[in-house]
């Protein structure tokens, strides 16, 4: 490390009194391709970011050979003494003007820089006693530009203070103007390609059929300055200024928006594709060497390849620190609700801390609540059952350990995990229907397999061929007689009953709560199974069986009455 900081600030020494030009070639490759950014050199830094793909300094000594080696003289110094007095002054900031052609600066300046010890990032180094005159100097330096003057020393010059909060203005390498016979400024046409609005066309037969999309270019221009430190950047802003879109659209951090560039000498068909901060550099070393009498320059963007720099505001956020919306009509606030509405909602959350289920899912597919009976069975607490359970609570029937004895609660089946099909044990409701409903009419199962036949019967039956004749006439001539239509508003007693009747399962003591809801045979094919297990209970098959039993039962009845 020392080594190195001896080398560099011997070249310093020696190259005082050289030419304040770029120590790079024209025809060297090596400087083309690992040149660093003009923003980097002007204010070096661990990252330049105006390359792409950026470029990261792991040392001191890469930022020092990168600097001595692309940079000009005046860029060295500053960074030199930018080094220095922030070494004492943590909150220093040297802004230096940009400058037409650089002062010279005299070598003593550069002994008395070099003197002063700066220790490099991750080695510190006390400073001695000798530093005390920069100590002061840094001291009583604020902002503003540091000017120097030729045969003065460094320690003799002076700097002014500045208050902190004032923000030094800022560098616009580029501006427009008004008077096109100003020898700083070029005519710059600038036109933007965009698509049409699509046209309807009608053909032959009188279809509207759409036009494919046509491209349109508008043109403008102005007299814009195109300096030595001109930026990409900057570039990009006013020309889009031309169109008023410069406060619609900004240039990307490292590269884009890409858009052709060519100038006088220059044809369109050879247009240069400008995308990096490298390309632009180039064509304005190609533009500067034109006369600005009789130099122009072209520019054109694509908007199709603008989608990704435009300027997104956000619409209607006010300008305030709380986000929350407190004057809205849709935001919840608890003073709108009464107060049984409140005191259930109490009740609400202390039985969802009660009964948490991690088996079964929410209503919404978050976490479910179950309530656990003494068999390790779950019953699933929807937002209808713990409203009624709160409301239970609140009338002082019942506890949140123990649910209320209503229909919702009582004969339930016992709800299982998802994936789970296991065996299941008939629960105390199904066993009920199984012992009230006579076993004469309860129905065999279908089978795929033949009925059987009495070996006996065909044993002393010589044919069994009349008999079966003699069988199929007895059938078709006693044939049951229709049942009767059911009387208006009668339909749904009707279908509960044959359903007991012809399916083993009575759910005729629902008929009441079926009726207040308004389930005709007809609408209960169309209720969800959710809802009528809430009102029914039972397990799956329990709750298909009766909505396709309805179906049936109706579509019958519909051809009873239109015969």
């Amino acid at each position: 490390m020392a080594n190195s900081l001896r080398s560099f600030e011997q070249s310093i020494i020696n190259n005082a009194k050289a030419r304040n030009t770029p120590r790079t070639g024209a025809g060297d490759k090596e400087n083309i391709t690992g040149r660093p950014s003009a923003g980097w050199l002007n204010r070096p830094g661990w990252i330049d970011g105006g390359r792409n793909p950026p470029r990261f300094y792991r040392s001191e000594e890469e930022i020092q050979h990168d600097l001595e080696k692309f940079g000009t003289q005046e860029q060295v110094f500053e960074h030199r003494a930018r080094m220095v007095f922030a070494q004492t002054d943590p909150d220093f900031n040297l802004i230096v003007p940009p400058r037409a052609q650089p002062p010279e600066i005299h070598p003593d300046m550069y002994t008395q820089l070099l003197n002063y010890p700066v220790p490099f990032p991750g080695n510190p180094a006390p400073l001695d006693n000798g530093a005390t005159q920069f100590e002061d100097h840094a001291a009583a330096f604020q902002g503003h530009a540091v000017q120097f003057h030729g045969d003065t020393p460094l320690s003799q010059h002076h700097y002014p203070r500045v208050r902190q909060d004032v923000v030094p203005p800022a560098e616009v390498p580029l501006s427009l103007s008004d008077d096109a016979g100003n020898d700083a400024t070029v005519p710059v046409s600038v036109a933007l390609i965009t698509v049409e609005s699509e046209a309807r066309t009608t053909t032959g037969r009188g279809s509207a059929k759409s036009a494919p999309p046509k491209k349109v270019t508008v043109t403008k221009m102005d007299h814009l300055s195109i300096i030595p430190s001109l930026t990409q950047a900057d570039f990009i802003s006013a020309t889009l200024a031309v169109h008023d879109l410069s406060d619609d659209f900004r240039a990307g951090e490292h590269s884009g928006p890409q858009f052709k560039m060519w100038w006088t000498g220059l044809n369109k068909a050879n247009a240069q594709s400008i995308d990096t901060d490298r390309d632009f550099n180039t064509a304005v070393k190609a533009v500067l060497q034109k006369s600005h009498k009789t130099c122009r320059v072209n520019v054109e963007y694509d908007m199709d390849r603008m989608v990704g720099f435009r300027v997104l505001q956000q619409i209607g956020r006010e300008e305030t620190q709380n986000d929350e919306n407190l004057t809205g009509t849709q935001v919840p606030r608890v003073d709108q609700f009464d107060e049984t509405a409140q005191l259930h909602g109490q009740f609400v959350m202390q039985l969802k801390k009660q009964w948490p289920c991690n088996q079964h899912l929410g209503e919404n597919g978050g976490m479910g609540y179950c309530y656990v009976t003494p068999d390790k069975e779950h019953v699933v607490l929807n937002n209808r059952k713990l409203a009624l359970w709160a409301a239970a609570i609140a009338a002082a029937e019942c506890t949140k350990r123990e649910p209320p004895s209503i229909l919702d609660f009582d004969g339930h089946a016992a709800a299982k995990p998802r994936g789970h099909t296991g065996p299941r044990s008939v629960d105390l409701l199904n066993a009920l229907y199984m012992t009230k409903t006579p076993k004469r009419h309860r129905r065999r199962s279908p089978s795929s397999s033949p009925p059987r036949r009495s070996t006996r019967r065909r044993k002393h039956s010589p044919s069994s061929s009349p008999p079966r004749h003699s069988t199929r006439r007895r059938t078709r001539e006693h044939s049951p007689t229709p049942s009767p239509l059911p009387a208006v508003g009668s339909e749904l007693r009707a279908c509960l009953t044959a359903f007991a009747r012809d399916k083993g399962i009575d759910f005729t003591s629902f008929e009441d709560t079926l009726r207040a809801l308004d389930f005709t045979p007809d609408i209960i094919p169309e209720v969800s199974t959710d809802l009528l297990r809430d009102i029914v209970g039972g397990v799956e098959g329990q709750i298909l069986k009766p909505k396709l039993f309805a179906r049936e039962w109706n579509a019958k009845l519909e051809t009873k009455r239109r015969h």
